[in-house]
This record gives structure tokens, sequence and C-alpha cells, in this order.
């Protein structure tokens, strides 16, 4: 269940991302190393041109980073990840929490 409570919160970023106004969005994918069993994983970063980036690994889809403005328009990364891929795979059940300020 959680797999595809993490898709739909990727489809709702992905919508909206892309319903963004006024500047092009981007999507870009970069490899972010191999899993224990020899798997590459990537990192897709998708950024709406309003100062919002999400980062998501192909591996499980989970978020490892979302950069939005805070009140003051200061971008700020609120998503409580890991550094690694390897730390993903070893030291998280749940990874890619949110956190709300």
């Amino acid at each position: 269940m959680a797999r595809l409570d993490r898709f739909r919160a990727l489809a709702s970023l992905s919508a909206v991302l892309a319903a963004a106004p006024a500047t092009a969005a981007t999507l870009s994918t970069a490899p972010f190393g191999t899993t224990a069993d020899g798997k590459p994983v990537n990192l897709i970063t998708m950024t709406s041109g309003h100062g919002v980036t999400v980062k998501f690994m192909s591996y499980g889809g989970i978020i490892t980073q979302i950069i939005t403005p805070d009140r003051h328009g200061h971008p700020a990364d609120i998503v409580l990840g890991f550094p690694t891929l390897h730390d993903y795979e070893t030291k998280s059940a749940e990874g890619g929490l949110i956190s709300v300020h």
C-alpha cells in the first residue's frame, strides 16, 4: 500500500509542477547508484521553474528531496532523507518522509 501511496503522491506532484504557468518545467535523470544486488538506480529531478524541485529514485519511487520556498520565499528541503542509495537500502523502512514546518 505504501508504494501505491507514493505513486499517487508523485502523480499529484507531477500535476502541480506541470500546471505551473509562465516558466517551463524540466525533467532530468541521473545515475544515483547501484543496489546491493547490482541493479542501477536513477534519480529523477522535476523542476517547476517557480522554485519547486522534487527528486525521487527509481528505487521504489522514494522521494529524496523537495525544495520549495518557505513562507519568506527562501528555498528549503522538506524531506527527511539520506544522502546515498546504500543508506536507503540499509537504514530506512519508510524513506522519503516529508517534514512540515
